[in-house]
């Protein structure tokens, strides 16, 4: 009789004292038991892991392995969280020596699959075979004791610790006659650093390095243990196409020993260049599994999002840039509509604004425009929203916002402008002015992560929500619902912890906090930065709909095609300085590139 799963794994389904060492499958299992469970060792190796063989195994139990037995098969996994299944009978196996891409839309129960194999996270059921042995995980300790190195979607970084010292984080620090050997620490990290093919300095504290810095050292973390199965959950998000192709060079070397990769990644394109075989999650439940040179990226959306047809096809993109012609483009120097100034028509004027590296900028915003910030990654482009937002103080320059001033009457047929210099100092002056950032960085940045969906929210909104401060949480729910419907938020209670939403609702509440906050102006950065591509077009919805309501946007985005498909002109900046402006008429993807590596004097 087919076994029923639990609500929650009790002491009764297993001996008393069990240990996550391996049992043998029963009879009706499907895998063979060929060899041994991986022993990892307790110190980091100091480089990446150079052994043909994966640890633990013998070159016979592998090469059988490979054959007979899967290196990890999991199955029936389920696991409930308050009012939300997160995963129902969820089924995954993975060969040795290869690539296996998990993919699907934000909530579709990714991360929880994994933290569930690390032993963060306690599943209502799973039964898990390595090796084609059942064991079980208790805890993180198990998890590495089976050969098994995760890299999270959340860093999980220190601050205040250097490079090396995060790296060593979960690790047993060397050490010399019972002391700690700084030497060591250094010499390893610098190894595994090398083998990465990155450049970041040992001893600067991880909060003063570049977010692909960051992950860089999330990602050495786990390459400084050797393991048999490596967990990769949005590894790239954050990197240069450089670093990204040093990862997927050192990935490739950790197959060709025989080791395998579990590859999560919203981008499509590098989960059919990295991995061998697909295995699709949607609503927490198995969706489709493919070898990758059996699928089309077309196929793969419909499979994720379960529509046949990819919801921001291009023709939406068209109409996005038939704006500009409508309007008869927009240029720095155009005079509005009606042959009035274009001081009439403009929300923001940024004048010679320099600062942190960055500039001098010059730059308009009308309303309802989107402005795009192209370029490359490392020209500065975050960098320059903070100056406009007052999150990096600025050397020189001036933030200049205009106000419409209505004067018609029957004598007068006149509008003017009224402008004020902000030059905000902070986010909360730019805040007053109108102005809203929603940062890069959205966990580290943006959300308080252990606070409700409510009071994220409505954070930025509270003067429109309290008098003689005391808020009016009637007032700010039912404010916060709409803005919720607004924007496309999916959660089971707007009281729920932000940190239990996805990735895409938590960039949501972001946008229903710009909402409730009611700016003229609004600067994104990365605003689908590890989005899925459902929650990524309904991102794409918002922001068209907050620019026909008026709203200035400037968005800086490492995905060019996004760029393209949203931008009215595209301001280019080059090593930090100014390059071309361009109006997106047809603007093809060979056209952009070309601008981002041009100066502002360059034909």
């Amino acid at each position: 009789m087919k076994k029923k799963y639990p609500k929650r794994a009790t002491d009764s389904t297993r001996a008393a004292g069990d240990s996550p060492a391996a049992r043998e499958p029963s009879a009706t299992s499907e895998v063979v038991a060929t060899g041994s469970t991986p022993a990892a060792g307790d110190t980091p190796t100091g480089h990446a892991p150079t052994s043909s063989t994966p640890t633990g195994s013998t070159p016979s139990a592998v090469a059988t392995s490979a054959v007979a037995s899967p290196l990890l098969h999991v199955r029936d996994v389920s696991k409930d969280y308050p009012g939300v299944r997160a995963l129902e009978r969820v089924e995954l196996t993975v060969k040795s020596g290869s690539v296996h891409a998990l993919v699907g839309e934000n909530g579709a129960g990714k991360s929880t699959l994994i933290k569930c194999l690390a032993g963060v996270a306690r599943p209502d059921h799973m039964e898990l075979f390595v090796r084609g042995l059942e064991t079980t995980i208790g805890g993180a300790a198990d998890a590495r004791d089976l050969g098994l190195a995760f890299i999270h979607q959340e860093l999980n970084l220190i601050d205040y610790f250097t490079a090396g010292e995060n790296v060593y984080l979960g690790h047993r620090l060397p050490s010399r006659a019972g002391l700690y050997d700084r030497r060591a620490l250094r010499r390893n990290t610098h190894a595994i650093f090398q083998e990465l093919g990155v450049d970041i300095p040992l001893d600067e504290p991880v909060r003063y390095l570049a977010p692909g810095e960051r992950a860089m050292v999330a990602i050495a973390r786990a390459f400084a243990r050797e393991a048999s199965v490596y967990f990769m959950d949005e590894p790239a998000t954050a990197l240069t196409l450089e670093e990204k192709s040093h990862l997927f060079a050192m990935i490739r070397r950790l197959t060709s020993q025989g080791r395998s990769v579990v590859y999560v990644s919203h981008n499509l394109d590098d989960v059919l260049e990295i991995s061998g075989e697909i295995t699709v999650l949607r609503d927490g439940r198995n969706a489709g599994h493919w070898s990758t040179d059996s699928i089309e990226k077309k196929t793969l959306i419909t499979a994720m999002i379960g529509k046949e047809q990819f919801p921001d096809g291009t023709d939406r993109g068209k109409k996005v840039n038939k704006r500009v012609a409508e309007r008869g483009g927009l240029s720095n120097d155009r005079p509005a509509a009606g042959g009035r100034p274009a001081i009439a028509s403009e929300l923001l004027s940024v004048e010679d604004l320099a600062g942190a590296g960055v500039g001098p900028v010059s730059l308009r915003l009308f309303p309802g425009e989107i402005l795009g910030i192209g370029g490359l990654v490392g020209s500065g482009r975050s960098t320059l929203l903070k100056l406009i937002a007052g999150a990096l103080p600025a050397d020189t320059g001036s933030v200049r916002i205009h106000t419409l001033v209505n004067t018609e009457s029957a004598d007068n047929d006149d509008t003017s402008a009224r402008s004020r210099t902000a030059s905000p100092r902070s986010p909360s002056q730019a805040l007053r002015s109108g102005i809203v950032l929603i940062p890069e960085e959205r966990r580290a940045e943006g959300l308080a992560l252990n606070r409700s969906v409510l009071e994220n929210a409505i954070v930025s909104g509270l003067r429109f929500f309290s008098r003689s401060g005391v808020i009016d949480f009637q007032a700010a729910g039912a404010a916060t619902r709409s803005a919720g419907t607004q924007v496309k938020l999916k959660t089971a209670s707007y009281g729920s912890p932000v940190k239990t939403l996805s990735g895409g609702n938590q960039q949501k509440v972001l946008f229903a906090r710009a909402v409730l906050a009611r700016p003229r102006i609004l600067l994104l950065d990365e605003p689908t930065q590890g989005v899925d591509v459902g929650a990524r077009a309904e991102i794409y919805e918002v922001i068209r709909d907050l620019a026909s309501r008026g709203m200035g946007i400037i968005l800086v985005s490492s995905d060019f095609e996004e760029i393209l498909a949203l931008a009215d002109r595209i301001q280019f900046l080059r090593s930090s300085r100014m390059g071309r402006l361009v109006e997106n008429r047809e603007l093809t993807q060979q056209e952009y590139l070309t601008l981002s590596y041009q100066g502002a004097d360059d034909e």
